[in-house]
């Protein structure tokens, strides 16, 4: 016998009584653990201060378990109630059914923002053979071949695209243009030949985008409460039987019937009463209506697998033409797309979802590029992927159905009072503990063990490694009672990763289709790889299987790069086949042959370096007359000092500086003899 009184932080004292029956303990991850799993029962006396007085109560103290996905009733409590204090003795029992929604994350939505999935190039002859003038892309003129894209009445900047012009003197073809650069005097009448270049956004393909947020957690517990009372004096007309279960918890047999009858109206009880009290994350705690019964929701369990965050990625809406904009958030809800944050550019880079009219015209190189290059990497691209993907049974890549969104998922998007969310569905089991505090004497727990039959389980074959396998399987109720039912992928080989386990309340005679993420733990081919596809019920009992063949293909790396250095090719930047003149003139100095090819530019580094050539020649001839003076004159340049002076340095200090002197021709002077070492030197001046 334990007894203890705890004094709570509101002033309500709970006194613990002599009795505490633990009825069971239900842990989740059993695969077929009930949906609302009894944790523990007990019987106590709760005490309630209210400065004035204590008003005492004893009360049954309940922990339950309750799972993802659990929309109907498949087990429900019954509790019987006998006299209620000295002046009222009346019987009722009660029925407490729970249900939980699944389990939502709701990520905000903010930074709206119109992005176009396919923005494609076009592009305009003009010039010589295209019947218009010459290609015009200058921001300044108002007859831009591409024309000019507005907004507000006001020309969008750098719309006007950009133009691709021939050399002036004919030369090679323009790559991304398709025009024949092939001189011609008809080019003085018609102008060079030329291509505008446009970006154009096609009207059918415009996005909403969204920048996702942080996540918060969503659902919903619904207690729901069927009281049946009747006077005493007709409940004594029944005989009472009480049986004790195998948790050890007496049942007062009749009681239950009777409580069963009224609840389906079926007996002359003075009345029933339904109540529903809801519980949510936003509020965790609701009284009954007579204060009988509190519901609190404790908290949650974690789940198996991390959940999957996409803070930062971006949703993208596609608005179709005459919807309103309340229409397009609720509209085409298996269109929807989710794309990571570097797939997304705000700025309008080339190859990215929002590429700009800017970076269009002002790509490097744009004409030497091929046609539609920046134009990559958009939402058209991504979207026919996926189609191909999920045509061969395979899981999108990008598509809002890879989260367990669709057409199913209703309200997808949706406002709140803190702003716009995305509502996604979370399959991971994420199971929730609520406590209920009940004014009761006896409790009795029925479980609805259902019977499910497997209607469907198919896999595709799929890529080891680089992408997983979508396996469904539909699972159809035949009983007769809204049940609880576990599916499990279970007894694979040893190429295949465990999968996760899902379960469902289903309804009765409604098939459900379960969808599981199937991936390889090899990149090896396998082409008899197994699984066991598993239904168990709320008792655990397995009502059906099946076993699945598949095949998974290697992983595809992609073909390795081979080399030979001693080959020849294109060098780096020229495409295959693309005709340049080092290619049709290899030798540099062939002139005639880039007079004959009309490249000018070749001809011109040719003419130079023949005319560098012959220059140095010449400046070597030139030379060959001072060399033999310098040798007549021994080798001395004009210069150099005479040897007699370097072997008298002395002399040197004792007479003008012999340059000075013999380049002077102010004073006159001039060199009357040759100085030697031994023989002074001699002036003679002259008038």
């Amino acid at each position: 016998m334990l007894s203890s009184t705890v004094a709570g932080a509101g002033g309500s004292l709970v006194h613990v009584g002599a009795r505490i029956l633990v009825v069971g303990l239900a842990l989740t991850a059993f695969p077929g653990g009930s949906s609302a799993a009894l944790l523990a029962q007990s019987s106590l006396s709760r005490c309630d201060d209210h400065d004035d007085q204590i008003d005492c109560r004893e009360k049954l103290l309940i922990s339950m378990v309750v799972e993802n996905s659990k929309m109907y009733e498949t087990e429900y409590l019954e509790v019987s109630v006998g006299c209620v204090g000295e002046d009222r003795c009346l019987e009722s029992n009660m029925t407490i059914g729970l249900t939980k929604t699944p389990v939502f994350l709701l990520y905000s939505l903010s930074n709206p923002r119109m992005f176009n999935g396919r923005p494609y190039e076009e592009y305009v002859q003009s010039g010589y053979g295209s019947g218009r003038g010459t290609c015009v892309d200058s921001e300044f003129r108002s007859d831009a071949t591409c024309g000019w894209a507005t907004s507000g009445g006001n020309d969008v900047v750098d719309s006007q695209g950009f133009c691709c012009m021939c050399p002036s003197l004919g030369g090679e073809k323009i790559y991304r243009g398709f025009r024949d650069c092939s001189y011609s005097l008809a080019w003085m009448l018609d102008g060079t030949p030329s291509s505008a270049h446009c970006l154009r956004y096609d009207d059918n393909w415009w996005y909403r985008g969204y920048h996702i947020g942080t996540y918060q957690i969503d659902f919903e517990i619904q207690v729901h409460i069927t009281r049946a009372t009747m006077a005493h004096a007709n409940a004594t007309d029944h005989t009472s039987t009480s049986e004790k279960t195998d948790a050890g918890v007496d049942v007062d047999v009749d009681s239950a019937a009777n409580a069963t009858k009224a609840t389906n109206g079926t007996n002359g009880a003075n009345g029933i009463i339904s109540e529903t009290l809801a519980l949510s994350p936003t509020r965790t705690i609701v009284p009954s209506s007579r204060g009988d019964i509190v519901a609190e929701l404790v908290g949650d369990f974690a789940a198996y697998a991390e959940l999957s965050s996409l803070q930062g990625h971006w949703l993208m809406i596609p608005v179709q033409p005459g919807l309103s904009p309340n229409q397009v958030l609720s509209s085409n809800l298996d269109m929807w797309s989710i794309f990571d944050p570097s797939m997304v550019s705000t700025a309008g880079e080339c190859d990215k979802i929002g590429v700009s009219y800017t970076s269009f015209k002002h790509q490097n190189d744009a004409c030497d590029r091929p046609f539609g290059s920046c134009l990559n990497n958009q939402i058209f691209h991504f979207e026919s992927e996926d189609q191909s993907r999920m045509e061969r049974g395979l899981a999108p890549l990008y598509n809002v159905r890879r989260y367990g969104g669709g057409e199913t998922n209703v309200g997808q998007a949706h406002q709140l009072p803190e702003g716009l969310v995305l509502k996604l569905p979370m399959a991971q089991m994420r199971s929730s503990v609520v406590t209920l505090s009940v004014d009761a004497d006896e409790l009795i727990f029925v479980t609805h063990a259902g019977r499910a039959a497997i209607t469907q389980a198919w896999l595709a074959d799929f890529i080891a490694i680089e992408e997983a396998g979508l396996l469904s399987v539909s699972v159809n109720n035949t009983s007769s009672k809204p049940a609880m039912f576990y599916v499990s992928v279970i007894e694979c080989t040893a190429d295949v990763l465990p999968v996760i386990q899902q379960s469902a309340a289903i309804q009765a005679g409604v098939v459900r289709t379960f969808e599981f993420d199937v991936r390889a733990s090899t990149d090896l081919a396998s082409t008899n790889a197994t699984c066991s596809v598993v239904v168990a019920n709320a008792l655990g009992d397995v009502t059906d299987s099946r076993k699945i063949h598949f095949s998974m293909n290697a992983t595809d790396y992609g073909p390795l790069v081979e080399q030979n250095a001693s080959d020849g090719g294109n060098q780096p930047g020229n495409p295959p086949g693309y005709s340049t003149c080092a290619n049709q003139c290899p030798n540099i100095l062939s002139l005639k042959c880039s007079l004959l090819r009309r490249c000018w530019k070749r001809l011109f580094n040719g003419t130079a370096i023949i005319g560098g050539l012959l220059a140095f020649i010449y400046g070597v001839y030139a030379s060959i007359p001072l060399i033999r003076r310098l040798r007549a004159r021994g080798g001395r340049s004009p210069r150099e000092e005479p040897a007699w002076m370097i072997a008298n340095p002395s002399y040197a200090t004792a007479v003008p500086d012999w340059n000075q002197r013999r380049t002077d021709s102010k004073k006159g002077s001039r060199l009357a003899a040759a100085p030697t070492a031994d023989r002074p030197i001699a002036f003679q001046t002259g008038e």
